[in-house]
């Protein structure tokens, strides 16, 4: 029964991003495949990433900080990012506030390192799996 649940939680956040994808495709006539290479192939292209990777890639702290009572740790977070991120007031006082805010900011960090070549693209042997199950691009720890 607990898996039912936790798939459930999965499929919504999957189908939203694909509802979310088909809307951008309709908006700018553009296709918008998955990349698979180590840069992005296309004018427009998807990544799937994962924001406790991107933390744990970066060398940040990582603190339970989804939970309304967590805005410490999500400041104590933050204030680990990148140099190169300059994130501003209102948006930082957001990601306090809002787990999923922070949570964006991450996916930003993840999408950065794909175009930035750090994030780690699946085996070759895998490949055929990962194109069916998916791949979390991440950059390794270090």
């Amino acid at each position: 029964m607990p898996l039912e649940v936790g798939a459930n939680f999965i499929a919504r956040t999957a189908l939203a991003a694909l509802r979310l994808l088909g809307d951008l495709r309709d908006r700018t006539g553009e296709m918008i495949p998955l990349a698979w290479g180590a840069s992005p192939p296309e004018r427009f292209s998807a990544i799937e990433v994962y924001p406790a990777a991107t933390l744990r890639g970066a060398g940040m702290s990582v603190f339970p900080y989804k939970k309304k009572g967590d805005a410490g740790n999500r400041e104590v977070m933050l204030a680990e990012f990148p140099k190169w991120l300059a994130i501003s007031p209102p948006v930082l006082a957001a990601a306090c506030r809002d787990a999923d805010v922070l949570d964006a900011i991450l996916c930003v960090v993840a999408g950065v390192d794909y175009c930035e070549g750090r994030a780690v693209g699946p085996p070759a042997e895998w490949e055929d799996v990962a194109r069916i199950e998916g791949w979390i691009w991440a950059a390794p720890a270090g």
